[in-house]
């Protein structure tokens, strides 16, 4: 009976995991909500200032958040497959780099506290060159890439707390190039596994209790 109670309390030890919580681009994506939870779409100016971008299309190819102009900057689903991109893509368009706000992007702005796990890939999609980059919190690049026309991918992880962000974004290259720029884009976080702090009060208990039916 002892050794009963002992075991019980032992299998009490085993504290409860949070699951870790997932955000993919592509998933998640929306072209009805902005923000749309952890995501927002949108644009930047040459200082990297951020501001939201509003309901629109792609030349018809794609639907999603454009920016000043007509169908530029834009982050979108695909449509219909063209120059590098296909159907259910999410892709970046640049805008023009005398443009207000030359650069197309989102936000992911955290939810939690705690360590999470970063990969984000730029593929080569249509023909230019574009510059891209992740910075954080607007302080500093975590990665960048000039004049990229292949495959860009970053991995990453880091410490963040509820309200901290982090910035995916395509612009012109140092040639100025905004033509042939659609972008398909990854992005996918993870947070880190952790324990309950409702289990962790209840391995404190269950040792409690434990080391009581031993002393019995």
């Amino acid at each position: 009976m002892k050794s009963r109670s002992i075991l019980i309390g032992a299998l009490g030890l085993a504290p409860a995991l949070t699951l870790a919580q997932v955000w993919d681009l592509k998933q998640d994506f929306s072209t009805t909500q902005n923000p749309n939870g952890a995501w927002q779409y949108g644009k930047y100016n040459a200082s990297g200032v951020f501001s939201a971008n509003v309901a629109g299309n792609f030349l018809g190819l794609a639907t999603g958040w454009v920016g000043d102009d007509q169908d530029r900057p834009f982050v979108g689903r695909v449509d219909n497959a063209f120059n590098g991109v296909s159907v259910g893509d999410i892709m970046f368009h640049v805008d023009y780099p005398t443009a207000a706000n030359p650069y197309a992007g989102t936000r992911w702005t955290s939810p939690i506290s705690g360590n999470i796990d970063v990969t984000a890939t730029f593929y080569a999609g249509d023909s230019a060159s574009v510059a891209e980059g992740v910075p954080s919190n607007d302080d500093y690049f975590i990665g960048q890439s000039i004049d990229q026309a292949g495959d860009w991918t970053i991995t990453f992880s880091q410490n963040v707390v509820a309200g901290d962000y982090l910035d995916f974004f395509i612009g012109p290259d140092s040639g100025g190039s905004t033509s042939f720029t659609s972008t398909p884009v990854d992005i996918h976080i993870t947070s880190s596994t952790v324990p309950e702090p409702a289990s962790m009060a209840a391995l404190g208990l269950g040792a409690l209790s434990l080391i009581r039916r031993r002393r019995k």
